[in-house]
């Protein structure tokens, strides 16, 4: 298996954070998307997941500040 670029990957992730920010998509819809890509036979799908999983735990910590 061969890892794709990490500046793809990251733009990938950040397009859907600044899309549930932006309320252009629900977080049921995103939600959708993770099961997807977990469970995908691509493995950029896959990088994206395990990417927008590490993610979101990392903002975790900053919940509170958020508007």
């Amino acid at each position: 298996m061969q890892s794709h670029n990490i500046e793809e990957i990251e733009k990938e992730v950040n397009q859907i954070l600044y899309s549930i920010f932006k309320g252009e998509i629900s977080v049921v819809n995103v939600l959708d998307k993770l099961i997807n890509y977990k469970n995908s036979q691509n493995q950029k799908e896959v990088e994206i997941y395990v990417v927008l999983i590490y993610c979101i735990f990392d903002e975790y910590q900053f919940y509170y500040q958020y508007p």
